[in-house]
């Protein structure tokens, strides 16, 4: 969001909690074109894919870092899988399916009947982009390792008050799952859920491609890998715990036949929303008050499309955001 707003030229500052827990310190950052359940496109792929790839692009030239990573995904495919895959190559899919091969066997991997080969697909360095924007805002004197507290903050028409830290004209908070305790943004769309996931050190296990079955299995390079993810509504916290650790174990040893130790164990709670679409938008009728969430698990692939469409909403006040991303969706005023 940040980017966004100084690429259009508007002086923004940041507040980050410090030691708060965020579902961006553990997630993959995986993005993938195609759901895997029912075999189709993921949502407004054509809409989303183009600028998250221009977006990161720019960011990467300009910190002349690397953290867009494509890379294949391999979907192991069972007996019927294969039959949908088949038909897949024949539909609105094609595109993003690059190969199906059958008899093949990976590094590492249990021999299945088939597997599906995606394009479109990687992760991305989630923690290296965190880290480099914090470094740059900071030296600009535009970071603030600083919990915001809602009682600090008097929100009148035409200012923002935060304490005695600063003055501004609009704020936009982007809290992820604790959000639910935004006073200025009640109501029940926001469903978080826990996910959990593990990080490996496997040997003989295949390094080239993002493997994906019941969970997804993603190099890291130097024979680690993160493996996840568990989705849970109850519990909604930040302790791992040994029951999701046993779910992720059961699931990767039905993907794959070699020895591995697990070095990490990892839990965050993602901002769900009840139509598994983001929030973004205007509290009632004012103008300055803002909320950015709700990107989910897609949320490497949302970002960059919801920053622009929020921005370009603050520049220009009468342009519309398009209703199935806007928070007023909720039909409890007064979103």
């Amino acid at each position: 969001m940040a980017w966004e707003l100084r690429q259009a030229g508007i002086d923004c500052v940041v507040m980050n909690a410090p030691f708060m827990h965020r579902s961006s310190d553990v997630a993959g950052g995986l993005f993938n074109p195609l759901m895997f359940r029912k075999l189709r496109l993921s949502r407004m792929v054509g809409d989303l894919w183009p600028v998250m790839q221009s977006t990161y692009a720019a960011i990467e030239q300009s910190y002349n870092i690397k953290l867009l990573h494509d890379k294949l995904s391999v979907k192991l495919l069972s007996d019927s899988e294969l039959s949908e895959w088949e038909q897949g190559q024949k539909k609105i899919t094609a595109p993003y399916i690059h190969a199906i091969e059958k008899g093949m066997v990976v590094k590492g991997l249990k021999k299945t009947p088939a597997l599906g080969y995606i394009s479109s697909s990687g992760h991305l360095d989630i923690a290296g982009w965190l880290k480099v924007s914090q470094r740059d805002l900071a030296e600009k004197g535009r970071f603030f390792e600083q919990a915001l507290l809602y009682e600090d903050l008097v929100i009148s028409r035409d200012r923002i008050v935060v304490g005695k830290l600063l003055e501004a004209r609009k704020i936009i908070f982007c809290e992820g799952a604790a959000a639910i305790n935004n006073p200025w943004f009640q109501g029940d769309w926001l469903t978080p859920n826990k996910g959990e996931l593990l990080e490996i050190r496997a040997h003989d296990l295949e390094e080239k491609h993002i493997l994906r079955d019941d969970v997804f299995i993603l190099p890291l390079g130097n024979q680690r890998f993160k493996v996840g993810a568990t989705y849970s509504h109850d519990a909604i916290n930040t302790q791992p715990t040994k029951e999701a650790r046993n779910e992720l174990i059961r699931k990767l040893e039905r993907m794959i036949s070699v020895s591995y130790e697990i070095v990490a164990h990892y839990a965050g709670v993602r901002p769900a929303i009840k139509d598994r679409m983001p929030v973004i938008g205007a509290y009632a009728d004012r103008n300055n008050t803002f909320i950015f969430n709700g990107l989910g698990s897609r949320g490497v692939v949302w970002a960059p499309y919801c920053a622009k469409v929020l921005v370009k909403s603050l520049l220009f006040n009468n342009e519309p955001i398009p209703e199935i991303l806007n928070i007023r969706r909720f039909s409890r005023w007064p979103y």
